[in-house]
């Protein structure tokens, strides 16, 4: 659920997803070469001798000429200026331009500078293009039994289970209705695991508490903790996953550190090695976006491409094989992405034109394509359009169309997807009985849902044996909506 714009060059694109409005402002950036506005070469000869391009000499119609013939250094493959780059010499040398020392992004956002781009994060509590003041929920996430919610002046509620200690609340007493997590403040996101919860504070930094079995705390123990404690060597993130007993953190410079949990490769650090403290994944940057499933991970690059890694035997990495990858690949068929989910075994993309594909695990008809045939290629769920954010549960899938309305499929054998049924969907059905939605949530593990207006009025439905939905109820499930008993300021 980020609040992002990107901004590269080109044309406009403004896409609203998990809740909020990303708006790709793609233009030309701040600053540029020292020979002009970089056109393509136009080739023929100059004063000096024939031209070529690659030699590092700049002769004939070249704008720079940097010894090479590579694209995206700053002088392009034809020897003309490419923008978002700074360039001197001869031959000539580029630098990426840092537009965020030009505070491009206003008070109410941070600033995140890529490769010849740069994007601008809503902080905590603002939302949309102009990252205005937004709803006092401003996230929510749910594991197997828990749920959480982040209020938009950065505290934490959480309510459910909590055998683990992963309410955060210093306790393993479950809590039926929602209380507060001890000592977390300027929390930006949050995400549960299985039995554990992480949070991406405003200040950089991540805390996390619950379960520590596998290091998926980070603190370099594997001491379970039933407050927040600091993750280690972490700085500059931006949001946070989990998946069953990993973790993962973006950074401001699009790169992705994880820990915990390693035995399908879900670290991405080409072993099959637990880590109780942060690792970077390897081969990946320009990342916007991230994702967990229980032992995958996806990730949504600045250019629309996505990119997995992890357990694969149900063909949720989308690279048209059940193979185990220790290492991030590119997904098939996916171009123009805006946002990804995951869920247990499969995996969804929302794509810049509002559609909705999936892959992976389909015996419940997660996939969403009238079908439970699993899929190892992105295939496109029926009945979608107009849609506006997604989000992945255990089983099933959520998308929420812009025009407020919520859509699921997949299991619904714990009523989680809210149509007040438990009949399991191959195709999206409408939940029943919600106002006008701003914001979906579930987790990986979670057998349950929610839901946000743009108000932060929560609300919640799915399996409830542990008082997961926050109504001061604990029954086995409720298969409508209902409104956890927290309210806002």
């Amino acid at each position: 659920m980020d609040q992002i714009r990107r901004v590269t060059s080109g044309k406009a694109l403004a896409t609203l997803l998990g809740g909020a409005l990303l708006s790709s402002m793609l233009g030309g950036s701040a600053g540029g070469c020292a020979r002009g506005a970089g056109g393509p070469g136009t080739g023929g000869f100059g004063g000096q001798g024939a031209e070529v391009c690659g030699d590092g000499s700049v002769a004939g119609g070249e704008d720079c000429d940097d010894g090479n013939t590579a694209d995206g250094d700053g002088c392009s493959a034809t020897c003309s200026l490419e923008q978002g780059f700074t360039c001197d010499g001869e031959p000539t040398e580029c630098n990426d331009i840092d537009e965020c020392a030009q505070s491009p992004c206003g008070q109410n956002a941070t600033c995140m500078n890529t490769q010849g781009s740069f994007a601008c994060v809503c902080n905590p509590g603002h939302v949309g293009p102009a990252c205005e003041k937004g709803p006092c929920l401003i996230d929510v996430a749910g594991g197997r039994g828990h749920s959480l919610a982040v209020r938009g002046e950065g505290t934490a509620m959480a309510w459910g289970s909590n055998a683990s200690g992963q309410l955060g609340e210093g306790s393993t007493m479950s809590q039926p209705t929602p209380v507060p997590v001890q000592g977390l403040t300027g929390a930006l996101r949050i995400a549960a695991g299985r039995v554990h919860v992480v949070s991406a504070r405003s200040d950089g930094t991540v805390r996390a508490w619950g379960s520590n079995l596998y290091g998926q705390l980070g603190d370099g123990t594997t001491t379970q903790r039933n407050t927040p404690v600091l993750v280690q060597n972490l700085a500059d993130i931006l949001s946070v996953t989990a998946g069953s007993y990993h973790s993962l953190a973006l950074t401001k410079a699009g790169a992705v550190w994880s820990w915990g949990q390693n035995s399908n490769g879900q670290l991405g650090d080409g072993s099959v090695n637990n880590r109780t403290a942060p690792i970077q994944v390897q081969n990946l940057s320009n990342v916007v976006i991230i994702a967990s499933g229980q032992l995958h991970n996806l990730a949504l690059k600045a250019d629309g491409s996505v990119w997995a890694w992890g357990h694969n035997v149900s063909g949720q990495l989308g690279d048209g094989t059940t193979m185990q990858r220790n290492t991030a690949v590119q997904v098939q068929g996916i171009t123009g992405a805006a946002a990804v989910a995951a869920g247990q075994g499969h995996s969804l993309a929302l794509k810049a034109d509002k559609t909705v594909w999936a892959w992976g695990q389909n015996a419940s008809g997660q996939l969403g394509d009238g079908s439970t045939t699993q899929r190892n290629t992105p295939v496109q769920v029926q009945g979608l359009s107009d849609i506006v954010a997604i989000a992945a549960g255990d089983l099933h899938s959520m998308a929420l169309r812009s025009d407020g309305t919520v859509w699921t499929w997949g299991d619904n054998q714990n009523g989680q997807l809210g149509d007040g049924s438990t009949t399991p969907r191959t195709t999206p059905v409408q939940v029943v009985g919600l106002p006008a939605i701003k914001t979906i949530g579930a987790g990986p593990d979670a057998l349950h849902s929610f839901a946000l207006t743009a108000d932060g009025v929560i609300h919640a439905w799915g399996r409830n044996d542990s008082g997961q939905l926050g109504d001061g109820s604990v029954v086995l499930l409720k298969s409508s909506p209902v409104l956890p008993q927290i309210t806002c300021d």
